[in-house]
């Protein structure tokens, strides 16, 4: 699992990592248009750390102290790509969108999360570098989007567990360790590898179960420190 990244956020989703981060010494910095969120464990060493619940875009970012891998999640529901970085900003509607280049999410649903990148004749932009003839693609897992001057950014659609008030349905849902009935707005984590429900409450923390370290029916970890499984390795020569 790769660590080494900070995540990125624009101005409009200024509030992401205070919501998810964890107890400790948080440190925001503004850099440009969006906040770097390191953590710093007891010895003063910068950890980074994100809890991120969506899809999003990893990127080489250079504005921190030497360049590191950035992951900026897409929270919005449509995007244009700019030439500063974090490279793409976020439109409220879709006139703005259509005057270039964009990126729409066409699934709203989280465990079915779809983007559609439309790109009009002649726009500068390459899918696994390849030109899109057919002016309209539908991102898939580990996309790489190449941007005019040899930007570029990959698409992930990895998400990290996270403890939330469990939804209900319209059956019995059981925890995927004890086998017991989840109730409606108890804390649970919905495994993102799996799909898998598991307990996280005081007396059942089924999902970070002592002495486990992954979930009960995958590989998906269940260390509250991993990070994510997949990063664009094959540029990692560049950081």
């Amino acid at each position: 699992m790769f660590k080494g990244y900070v995540q990125v956020e624009d101005r409009e989703n200024a509030d992401f990592s205070s919501r998810f981060q964890a107890p400790g010494m948080v440190e925001k910095r503004r850099l440009g248009g969006f906040t770097i969120a390191a953590k710093k464990d007891f010895n003063g060493t910068e950890k980074t750390r994100t809890r991120l619940r969506m899809a999003h875009f990893w990127l080489v970012s250079a504005r921190a102290a030497g360049a590191c891998w950035a992951a900026l999640p897409l929270s919005g529901s449509a995007y244009i790509f700019v030439d500063a970085e974090p490279f793409v900003r976020r439109v409220e509607s879709l006139a703005e969108a259509a005057r270039g280049a964009a990126l729409l999410r066409v699934n709203g649903e989280a465990a079915a999360e779809q983007w559609l990148l439309v790109v009009p004749p002649g726009a500068k932009l390459r899918v696994n570098g390849s030109e899109m003839l057919l002016g309209a693609h539908i991102l898939a897992d580990r996309d790489e989007l190449r941007l005019a001057g040899h930007r570029r950014l990959c698409f992930s659609t990895e998400r990290l567990p996270r403890i939330i008030p469990f939804p209900g349905a319209d059956h019995v849902i059981f925890c995927a360790r004890c086998r017991g009935p989840i109730d409606k707005d108890s804390p649970a984590v919905l495994c993102p590898g799996c799909g898998a429900w598991c307990h996280q409450t005081d007396d059942l923390p089924c999902w970070s179960y002592p002495g486990t370290t992954r979930c009960p029916l995958c590989e998906q970890s269940n260390d509250p420190e991993a990070g994510f499984r997949w990063i664009p390795e094959a540029l990692t020569h560049e950081i």
